[in-house]
């Protein structure tokens, strides 16, 4: 399945969000943070306009047998959200 995945989107690149979309959501939710499965993109990405401070959170693929292992988890605590290894 990971060949033919990888097969895939050599040829067309991989998947982005709609921006305009997620950040109409966030404001019907009340909301300044997205958090949604890999795009291939993980990281923290600032989203709308300069002054709102909304942003969406991309977790990693889960891939073990990556030279780099590839495990994001994310835990909200006192401080915040952290994106966590395990391992």
């Amino acid at each position: 399945m990971r060949q033919a995945s990888e097969a895939e989107h050599a040829g067309r690149g991989y998947a982005h969000i709609d921006e305009t979309l997620a950040v109409q959501w966030l404001h019907a939710a009340g909301s300044h943070t997205l958090i949604h499965g890999h795009t291939h993109q993980p990281g923290e990405y600032a989203m709308g306009e300069k002054d709102e401070e909304l942003r969406r959170i991309v977790l990693s693929d889960w891939h073990l047998t990556a030279s780099v292992h590839r495990l994001d988890v994310l835990r909200l605590d006192a401080n915040g959200w952290r994106r966590v290894v395990p391992g």
